[in-house]
Order: C-alpha cells, then structure tokens, then sequence
C-alpha cells in the first residue's frame, strides 16, 4: 500500500521535539544493549591466560584509594549549573544538610543501586528529612556515555530518582575539587558545611543488585549519625564503581 502523502509539511519544531522523544523511547536499550562481540584468535599458553583471568575481573570494578576532600574539614565551596542552568552553591544549602552523589547512567554499578531503589529510596528520604541531594553528572561533553540534559533526566525519571537536582559538572571542575573518581562517590556535609562523609553507598563492591539486600549502607548510617548530631562512626570508605569519564 502506498505511503500517504501528508496535508502539511511539519514545522522544525516539531520534528525536533519528535527526535528527542524517540532518542528518549529508545534510551533504556541504549544503556543496556549488549556491546558487538569481537572475533577471537585462538592463544597458546592458555595457562598464562587462566592466571591473568582473576585480576582482569577485579579491574571490572575500579576501586579507587585516590585521595578525595578530607572529612572533617569545610567541604569545598562549588557553583555549578544544573540540567536547567540554574546555579546551585555550597553557601546557598547552609543551614541543611546535603548529601553530593556522582553518577553515570552507562555505568552497571550506578544501575544496580537505581534498578534495585537503594539510591531512589534514600533521596525520597531525604527530601522527606529536608536533607538536600544533588546527584552530580561530571562526563565530559565530547565522551561517548555523555548524555544530553533531556535523555539525563529522563532515564531518572524511569528510574524514580528524586534527587534535589541534578547538576551538570560536564567540565569536571566539581569532581575534581572534591575528588570524586568514581560512579557513584558520594559526599555528605553536614549543616555548618563541613563534610561528615565521603566514599560508596555500600559494602559490596559488585554490580549485582542481589547483593544491596546483604550490603551495609553506608550513606544511610553516615545520614543518621549526621542528623543525630554524632560523629559519623566510619566516615571514610573506599568508593567503588565505574570512573568518572571526564578525561
């Protein structure tokens, strides 16, 4: 059957607005498409290979000991855009707690604790405590897992984050004043603007979501220590997760 003929040319805007919603529709299998697998040539010393196996699969996962913002002192003072160019600063959240989560929606750990709701929950926690979340997006614009500001906040919608803004850190200024490495790092500075934590969400570095019900959050018992007014018992982990693309 032929194509029918449409009554009137569309306007540019709205091919436009259909373009973005289908790279929208088509997101999620983006983010999860398998990559293409690559011909292999057969190896001899295939013992070698066996050995070497083990510490390719602990590189999987980066766990950084790179030094970060130390805990105990004034958090660094930042002023950054988020997804709708508002200018979000350390000063402007004096008075609440706030708690700074870096994320990347191409990496399978940052997944895991959305698909599984560990990071959803606890921001609607938050937002229910008055503690502030900013979830920090630091890929660099010209990287291939950089996402446009519309596609970002729509795969958080599907995800049911609720975070108190999403901040747009695409040239890594923001990363790297608080040496955040990894996805996800997280940071947590208390009321006087001091920073109370820095380091994973929790204590198994996989990116099984069966494994965040056996796992020891360590931001919500960083959060409770905070807003209890105690010392945050462990107020340093190792972060784990995928690198900060921003290289």
């Amino acid at each position: 059957m032929p194509l029918s003929r449409p009554s009137s040319p569309r306007s540019p805007d709205t091919t436009r607005r259909t373009l973005v919603t289908g790279a929208i529709a088509l997101l999620p299998a983006l983010l999860h498409a398998a990559p293409a697998k690559k011909k292999t040539v057969p190896k001899k010393n295939t013992g070698k290979a066996r050995k070497a196996a083990p510490a390719a699969a602990a590189a999987s996962a980066a766990v950084s000991s790179a030094p970060s913002a130390p805990v105990g002192q004034p958090a660094p003072d930042f002023a950054t855009p988020d997804l709708d160019g508002n200018l979000h600063t350390l000063a402007g959240y004096r008075g609440r707690v706030l708690v700074l989560e870096w994320f990347n929606p191409s990496c399978a750990f940052v997944r895991k604790h959305y698909a599984s709701g560990s990071i959803p929950s606890l921001q609607q926690e938050c937002a229910a405590r008055g503690v502030a979340w900013l979830s920090v997006d630091s890929t660099a614009e010209n990287h291939a897992e950089h996402l446009l500001p519309q596609l970002l906040a729509a795969w958080q919608k599907s995800q049911g984050a609720a975070p108190t803004a999403t901040l747009a850190d695409t040239d890594g200024t923001l990363a790297r004043s608080y040496g955040a490495h990894v996805t996800p790092h997280v940071f947590i500075v208390d009321a006087q603007g001091t920073l109370a934590y820095e380091g994973a969400i929790d204590s198994i570095a996989s990116s099984q979501q069966a494994d965040v019900g056996r796992a020891t959050n360590h931001v919500r018992q960083a959060l409770e220590d905070v807003l209890a007014g105690r010392a945050v018992a462990q107020a340093t982990t190792r972060p784990y997760g995928c690198p900060v693309r921003n290289k």
